[in-house]
């Protein structure tokens, strides 16, 4: 996530929220002439890093080309302390969307959708953001994972209304996740290695 500023203003109001710093990071660390980041985690312990670009953040762009990360969504534990700890920390407004037996929030900033948010639908499961990549055909993306030995934890599958979602969204979003093994602590009896 792009910040302004990137110190410890930012680390004191993430501390205030119920956020911590990762172990093993003693701060904000400088990247050279490319710019400032700092690794971080919020009170339901979902991982995430703050970042601080020389040049500035990239410009939005109405469309996402393909192979670029399109959104970024957090599965949480405790979705009410999760949405608080970020609209404090960012300044983001959030807007509410019923999807059945969860709400999904849009996190938005500066009119814009930015991130989602929603409890997670295990609750064994750990906390974790989960960035999103626009594909052409995700049923043949889904493919290919497992021929480069990856696992497709989630099956490709339609999001109903996804025609009502705000941008990012497409029709066929898709979740997909390249890994050794399958995490079924979370993966919600979504696996297909089940």
């Amino acid at each position: 996530m792009g910040v302004v500023p990137l110190g410890a203003g930012c680390r004191r109001r993430a501390r205030r929220g119920g956020g911590r710093r990762l172990p093993h990071h003693d701060g904000a660390t400088d990247f050279g002439p490319v710019g400032r980041a700092a690794a971080m985690a919020d009170p339901t312990g979902a991982s995430f890093c703050v970042w601080k670009g020389a040049d500035g953040d990239p410009i939005d762009v109405d469309k996402t080309p393909m192979g670029g990360w399109i959104w970024n969504e957090l599965w949480t534990s405790d979705d009410r302390k999760a949405l608080a700890f970020y609209e404090t920390l960012f300044g983001f407004t959030d807007e509410a969307m019923n999807m059945g037996p969860t709400t999904y929030y849009i996190l938005k900033a500066g009119g814009k959708s930015r991130a989602g948010l929603c409890q997670s639908v295990n609750p064994a499961a750990k906390s974790m953001w989960l960035p999103y990549v626009a594909v052409a055909d995700c049923d043949a993306t889904a493919k290919k994972v497992k021929s480069l030995g990856g696992q497709v934890v989630s099956l490709p599958s339609d999001i109903p209304g996804s025609a009502d979602l705000p941008s990012p969204w497409t029709p066929r979003a898709r979740r997909l996740r390249s890994s050794r093994r399958c995490r079924h602590e979370w993966c919600a009896n979504t696996c297909s290695q089940r």
